[in-house]
C-alpha cells in the first residue's frame, strides 16, 4: 500500500498535466481564427448622373489643362468653381493662357492676387465666360453668317466680338484688345473651353 501511493500521485500529476496541454491546444485554433478574420468589404458607391456631370464639367476640363493653370487658380480664388462645376450652362470659357497673365504689369498681378479685390477679380474672370456653347466650328459658321463678326455676351454683362483672320479665330474686347484662340474645343458636359493668347478687359 505504501508503494502504491507515490505511484498514484505521479499518475494523477501526469494525467492532469496531459489534460492541461490538450486544453491549450484546443484554445490555440480559436485565437488564430480571431486574428485572421477578414473585414467586411465596403459597399461600392454608384455614381449618380449629377456626379458624372461634375466629373466631366468645364471646371474639371480647366483643372486638367496645363495651358490655363493660372486662370483656373484665379477661378478658385474668386469662388467661381461651383458655378462651372454644378450649373447646367452651357458655357464657353475663353481661358487666357499662362503666358497671358505673365505679360500683365506686376502691379496688375498684385492687384488681382490681393484678397481685398476679389470682386474685381470675379468680374474680370466672368468677362471670359460666354453664355451658350460655341465650339470652333459653330463660331466660324456664325461669323460667316453675321458679316464677319459674332457678338458674344459674357457672364459679367460685357460683350466680346469674334472674327476670323486667315485660319485664326480672333476675340476682341470692348477696348479693342485682340486675343488669338491658340487651343480650341476642350469639351465638357456643360460647355466648352478655348485657350486664348491674352487677358481681355483689363482695366
Amino acid at each position: 500500500m505504501h508503494t502504491l501511493r507515490p505511484l498514484l500521485l505521479v499518475f494523477i500529476l501526469v494525467t492532469s498535466a496531459f489534460s492541461c496541454k490538450n486544453d491549450v491546444k484546443d484554445e490555440t485554433p480559436t485565437s488564430q481564427e480571431d486574428t485572421t478574420q477578414v473585414p467586411p468589404k465596403a459597399e461600392k458607391k454608384e455614381l449618380t448622373e449629377k456626379d458624372v456631370s461634375q466629373i466631366n464639367s468645364v471646371m474639371s476640363r480647366l483643372m486638367s489643362a496645363e495651358e490655363s493653370k493660372k486662370y483656373t487658380s484665379f477661378l478658385v480664388s474668386a469662388g467661381l468653381t461651383e458655378v462651372l462645376s454644378n450649373e447646367a450652362g452651357p458655357f464657353t470659357i475663353l481661358a487666357p493662357a499662362n503666358e497671358a497673365f505673365d505679360s500683365l504689369a506686376p502691379e496688375k498681378m498684385q492687384f488681382l492676387l490681393n484678397p481685398a479685390n476679389k470682386e474685381n477679380l470675379s468680374k474680370l474672370l466672368k468677362s471670359h465666360i460666354v453664355e451658350g456653347k460655341y465650339d470652333s466650328a459653330t463660331m466660324v459658321q456664325s461669323i460667316k453668317k453675321n458679316s464677319g463678326k459674332l457678338m458674344l455676351k459674357t457672364l459679367d454683362g460685357s460683350s466680346l466680338t469674334a472674327s476670323t483672320r486667315d485660319m485664326d479665330i480672333i476675340i476682341t474686347d470692348q477696348k479693342g484688345t485682340k486675343a488669338v484662340m491658340i487651343k480650341s474645343d476642350i469639351n465638357g458636359s456643360n460647355g466648352v473651353v478655348h485657350v486664348i493668347s491674352k487677358v481681355l478687359n483689363v482695366n
